[in-house]
C-alpha cells in the first residue's frame, strides 16, 4: 500500500522562525488607517482586509488527518465552507466591528459637513435665483424688442420695397390714364390753352411714372444697394 500522505503542519505548530515577519503596525486597525488632514475621522483603506485575513489562524479538526488528498482538495475549493469559517472566526468579528465603527463615524461626520455646507450655501443659492430671475426678465424684454425691431425693419426689405414701388407705379400709371381720359371724354371743344395745360400735366406725370419704373427695374437687377 502507498503511504498515507501527510498534511502540512498547522500554522500554530510552525516555529517562530518559519512564520513570516509582519510589521507590528499592521496588527491594529488604527495604525492601518490613512489619516487625512481634512477628515475628522480616519478612512479605512481598501487593502485592510488582506493583512487581517493573513492573521486569521485556522483551527482544523483532528479528523482532517484521516481524509484523503482528493477530499481535502474538494474542501479547499468549497467557498461556502471557507466563508463560513471566516465569518465565525472571532478575529474576523473584531475586524468587522472595528470597520463598522469607523464607517459609522465617517457617516456622522459626512452628515455634519453636509448640514454645514447646506447652511452656508443657502443664501448664495437664494441670491443666485434672484439674479437668474432678473436675467430672464431682461431676456424676455430683449426678445420682445427684437421682434418689434425685425417687424419694423421688414418694411425696408427688398421684397417689401419692390411690392411698395410696384403699387406706387401702378397708381401713377392710373393717374396718367385718368388725365388722358378726362381730355378725351370731354363733350365740349378743347381750346389751345387747355391742350397746353394737358400736355404739360400729362408730360410731368408720365415722366414721374418712367422715373419710378426705372428705379423699380434697377431694384430688379440688384443695382440698388443696402438690401444685403
Amino acid at each position: 500500500m502507498f503511504p498515507r500522505p501527510s498534511l502540512p503542519p498547522k500554522p500554530s505548530e510552525r516555529s517562530s522562525s518559519q512564520r513570516p515577519q509582519q510589521d507590528q503596525s499592521q496588527t491594529h486597525i488604527e495604525e492601518q488607517i490613512i489619516d487625512y488632514d481634512k477628515l475628522e475621522y480616519p478612512l479605512i483603506p481598501a487593502d485592510i482586509t488582506s493583512s487581517y485575513l493573513s492573521e486569521l489562524e485556522p483551527s482544523m479538526p483532528k479528523y482532517f488527518n484521516d481524509l484523503g488528498t482528493q477530499k481535502l482538495q474538494e474542501l479547499l475549493q468549497d467557498q461556502k465552507l471557507l466563508q463560513g469559517y471566516i465569518l465565525k472566526n472571532p478575529n474576523f468579528a473584531k475586524l468587522h466591528n472595528d470597520i463598522i465603527e469607523k464607517l459609522t463615524l465617517q457617516m456622522e461626520y459626512t452628515k455634519k459637513l453636509l448640514e454645514k455646507y447646506e447652511s452656508a450655501t443657502q443664501k448664495k443659492v437664494e441670491s443666485l435665483n434672484i439674479r437668474l430671475s432678473e436675467y430672464h426678465e431682461k431676456l424676455d424684454a430683449y426678445n420682445r424688442l427684437q421682434v418689434e425691431m425685425y417687424d419694423k425693419l421688414s418694411k425696408f426689405s427688398k421684397d417689401s420695397v419692390e411690392k411698395t414701388m410696384q403699387q406706387k407705379l401702378s397708381l401713377q400709371d392710373e393717374k396718367c390714364k385718368t388725365i388722358l381720359d378726362q381730355l378725351l371724354n370731354r363733350s365740349s371743344p378743347v381750346d389751345e390753352i387747355e391742350i397746353n395745360h394737358f400736355v404739360s400735366e400729362y408730360k410731368a406725370e408720365r415722366q414721374t411714372y418712367y422715373l419710378m419704373k426705372e428705379k423699380l427695374y434697377r431694384l430688379y437687377e440688384d443695382r440698388v444697394g443696402g438690401f444685403d
